[in-house]
């Protein structure tokens, strides 16, 4: 009987975890307009490219722009009040009028002054909230989600837009706990997308399991193009182990769970019992029962012992 067969020799074994994942921006960045206020001009397109600082939606800013003209008036008439007080003040006058009955010109000119102070953080706040009626870009990289058009209001709890940091990309799976437990942030890992393949390495791995599921993230070099939401397969390399490696495809298990092989010696099949200490979706890493340069069988497996056989 001619049967193929397979030379224990020393390697070393890859232990690796597989799973199917996500590919996402290194960052999303949301970018709120101000609540209930209409669209003025939207300048990009979804799926556009931005620098830095680029300007992507403007809102009406007609009303805040009016208050701010009018508080700042108010301020004005403030102040001149306040300076009628204190040269009133310095020229010896005192307040006159049943309005100002009670009041000291001191007190008068202390509570303008708090007066004048609370209408310049005012100005201030309103000058702040107009910065808001222009969105830009906090970073570059590509306009990932539009969700506004001209003449509409700004929505309700959504962003106008979204911003991908695409300097470097990321992938987000779900992995089982078990799987999980060899993963560690650091780990090498290989990425397969269509016929290609991209090196990557684990950024991140929880603490949670949730629904029977851990989450990781593998993070891509940088310059990886691959295009985001797009699914992906990873490999990720949690162990390497060196020692005498065999095919798992040679390994034979008894009904107790007692691993063997069969051997190919002096012409003859050998049955041999074996102790494995690690394996992977296609060796395993012998730990004794076998020594280097023995062939095991690779076919043929239901031959019984003492059978002559010849190699190839």
């Amino acid at each position: 009987m001619e049967v193929k067969t397979a030379l224990v020799q020393n390697g070393t074994l890859e232990q690796t975890a597989y799973a199917s994942g996500t590919v996402m921006a290194k960052r999303e960045y949301p970018l709120y307009g101000p609540s209930g206020v209409s669209v003025k001009d939207v300048g990009v397109e979804l799926g556009d490219r931005v620098e830095q600082g680029q300007t992507l939606v403007t809102f009406d800013d007609s009303d805040i722009k009016t208050q701010i003209s009018v508080a700042q008036n108010q301020l004005d008439i403030l102040q001149i009040q306040l300076d009628s007080y204190k040269k009133m003040k310095d020229s010896g006058g005192s307040l006159g009028g049943t309005q100002s009955a009670g009041t000291s010109l001191d007190d008068q000119i202390a509570m303008q002054e708090i007066q004048i102070k609370n209408q310049k953080l005012n100005i201030t706040s309103l000058q702040s909230k107009l910065k808001s009626f222009t969105v830009k870009a906090p970073v570059a990289g590509i306009v990932g989600q539009l969700l506004v058009s001209p003449g509409m209001p700004s929505p309700m709890g959504q962003p106008a837009a979204v911003v991908y940091d695409v300097s470097q990309r990321k992938v987000s799976m779900m992995l089982n706990p078990v799987d999980a437990m060899s993963v560690s942030v650091g780990q090498t890992a290989s990425v397969y997308f269509g016929d290609q393949t991209f090196d990557a390495e684990v950024s991140f791995v929880s603490p949670v399991s949730m629904n029977n599921a851990v989450s990781l993230e593998v993070t891509l070099g940088d310059g990886t193009e691959i295009p985001i939401g797009s699914s992906v397969d990873v490999e990720i390399k949690t162990a390497q182990q060196s020692g005498l490696i065999i095919p798992l495809s040679a390994v034979i298990y008894a009904e107790d769970g007692t691993a063997y092989v069969k051997v190919a010696e002096d012409g003859t099949v050998k049955q041999k019992a074996i102790k494995i200490s690690a394996q992977n979706a296609s060796q395993v890493l012998v730990e004794s029962g076998l020594s280097e340069g023995e062939k095991v069988l690779m076919d043929h497996l239901d031959l019984t012992e003492g059978q002559k056989v010849v190699t190839r």
